[in-house]
């Protein structure tokens, strides 16, 4: 009975290292991603990369840095990447345009912006009526319609009065 053991435990062994061998012989899917900044919101496509989960579930990732949203999107858009993490805006400003992206995910649920005035502006109430500038004209418009109703804008209007 132990030879009988040990023969059908060998043959289990061998069966699953010939199993594992095949496996990892496999090739991995490519696949080309594109991405539109350095830093943590970024981080759902560089983690993985860096830990070797893509290629653990059969993934050869391509990493792609493509500077802001909306080139990353214009590379999706035209087809020489399949997929993109960008801004939400870049998706909108695309279809805007007459492009046909869809956005299938988000990583973030809070607006990553930065409002800097000087010192006696203190509220949103405050900028009413005043020039603003921004460096990228999308993100100051998506900052300002995404600012609640009131404060002298309404629903229709990306300017304060």
């Amino acid at each position: 009975m132990p030879k009988m053991m040990l023969r059908l435990l060998t043959g289990f062994n061998i069966f699953f290292a010939l199993s594992s061998i095949a496996g990892a012989q496999s090739p991995l899917e490519k696949l080309r991603l594109t991405y539109s900044a350095i830093g943590g919101s970024q981080a759902s496509v560089w983690i993985p990369y860096e830990a070797g989960i893509f290629r653990k579930h059969g993934l050869d990732v391509e990493l792609l840095y493509v500077g802001g949203g909306g080139r990353a999107a214009q590379v999706v858009q035209s087809g020489e990447v399949p997929i993109g993490v960008f801004t939400g805006g870049a998706v909108i400003n695309s279809n805007l345009a007459g492009g046909d992206l869809v956005m299938i995910a988000s990583s973030m649920n809070v607006m990553t912006f930065a409002v800097m005035a000087r010192p006696e502006i203190r509220r949103v109430e405050d900028l009413k009526g005043k020039k603003s500038a921004s460096h990228v004209s999308a993100r100051l418009l998506t900052l300002v319609c995404a600012m609640p109703r009131g404060n002298g804008r309404s629903s229709d209007s990306a300017t304060l009065p």
